[in-house]
């Protein structure tokens, strides 16, 4: 690790429903030119609770809220089904439930913070509109809390145009997993997971409660 590091805090589907991500994956590469292709290993299927830069000396300050708000955690059910496209990401969606809202408020509250105002690398130049401005500037990230849609992104086709086709060649696929534990991991391309650094078992009880309900 340098000065800085790009972390992403994320939930991991049980891993049968891995092994069907990174089926979709290599088989939308079979059709169409895509940026990366899931392999289970350093292209990691995941759900994105927060994935932002930090300086290197808040990791540890990172890992001992994640332990403590996974202690305040108690497990709840994620459903995933339809698939749908943003700028050629393919998105296998979740159900945005209220423990997992909740969840992500809770982490991206604490966390922010840490980052000192530091910008992931691959949102630090581009044209974006002004919601993503925002976001980018309050978070260092895009697509944050309520503009996130729970999900787990199988490709990203390498034409955004691809993206519109690959969604219609698919057809849903119902799948659901228990969520009972969050993990830290680092960043790659693309918002690729390419490592797990550590897991925080969900301990029961509610997470921190925040002040504001309306913090996104």
């Amino acid at each position: 690790m340098g000065n800085e590091v790009e972390l992403n805090v994320v939930i991991l589907p049980e891993e049968k429903i891995r092994d069907v991500a990174v089926d979709i994956s290599r088989k939308i590469r079979e059709t169409h030119p895509t940026d990366f292709v899931l392999d289970g290993k350093t292209k990691i299927p995941h759900m994105t609770v927060y994935q932002a830069r930090y300086p290197e000396r808040n990791v540890d300050a990172v890992r001992a809220y994640l332990k403590t708000v996974a202690a305040r955690t108690s497990p709840f059910e994620v459903a995933l089904g339809k698939f749908s496209n943003w700028s050629g990401y393919i998105f296998w969606d979740a159900e945005a439930t209220n423990e997992m809202t909740h969840l992500v408020k809770s982490v991206v509250y604490q966390l922010n913070p840490m980052r000192e105002g530091l910008v992931r690398k691959g949102v630090q130049t581009g044209k974006w509109d002004m919601q993503q401005t925002y976001e980018i500037q309050n978070y260092g990230t895009l697509m944050v809390g309520g503009s996130l849609p729970p999900h787990v992104t199988v490709s990203k086709t390498t034409n955004e145009r691809d993206g519109q086709t690959v969604v219609r060649e698919l057809r849903p696929r119902i799948a659901k997993f228990v969520a009972a534990k969050i993990f830290l991991g680092t960043n790659g391309e693309h918002g690729t997971l390419t490592e797990i650094l550590e897991e925080f078992p969900f301990g029961g009880g509610s997470p921190y409660m925040l002040r504001s309900q309306n913090y996104f």
